[in-house]
């Protein structure tokens, strides 16, 4: 069974100091059981 989360785009900006942030890295693994199959690593930058 696939699991799907939607995470509103401001909880990748608050840093732990308070200060919004202008960009952020995000790293996504995926694993079947305690196999890994897949690791993704994107750089966000807010826009607005």
């Amino acid at each position: 069974k696939k699991t799907y989360r939607t995470i509103p785009g401001s909880a990748f900006f608050t840093s732990q100091t308070g200060e919004p942030a202008s960009k952020t890295n995000v790293s996504i693994v995926e694993t079947k059981g305690k196999k890994l199959t897949g690791i993704w690593q994107f750089e966000l930058k807010k826009t607005s």
